[in-house]
């Protein structure tokens, strides 16, 4: 898996056993690892050490926070979170099956989802003051996009 799996592996010691890569996308690399106390499969996110300027650091420890605080059975929770060696990341289940990016390939519809992601932020979630202009921003964005579709 390479430098940065084993660097994950040094600063994670037993509580996780790395399976694979599973890929990753701007700024994060995502692992489908064990948690070995629970034996059950996890996907650890986390971001490289080439992109912890404080800048970057700083919008990742948002989107933990934003993650840890949605609560709706069609979002992943956070189960942990941590710092350690330089290495951010956080923890969520492993849910198997496609990506929402391929289904949305083989079906040429995201508008669903990102009304439905929309709504719940919308009207489901006030967000603590700290996270509140990334929140208000993000809700623009996807309004943005559900106009473009529509």
């Amino acid at each position: 898996m390479g430098e940065l799996a084993d660097r994950l592996r040094a600063a994670l010691g037993d509580a996780y056993r790395l399976d694979r890569e599973l890929g990753g996308g701007g700024m994060s690399r995502l692992f489908l690892a064990t948690e070995a106390s629970l034996d059950r499969r996890v996907v650890i996110k986390l971001l490289p050490p080439e992109f912890t300027s404080d800048v970057s650091a700083a919008r990742f420890e948002q989107e933990i926070r934003l993650a840890a605080h949605l609560q709706h059975p069609h979002i992943l929770p956070v189960l942990t979170a941590g710092a350690k060696d330089g290495l951010l990341y956080y923890v969520m289940p492993y849910v198997p099956g496609e990506s929402l990016r391929h289904l949305a390939a083989l079906t040429g519809d995201t508008t669903g989802a990102v009304k439905a992601y929309s709504h719940y932020l919308a009207l489901r979630y006030d967000p603590e003051p700290s996270i509140k202009p990334e929140v208000d921003r993000i809700r623009a964005e996807l309004a943005r996009l559900v106009a473009e579709r529509n």
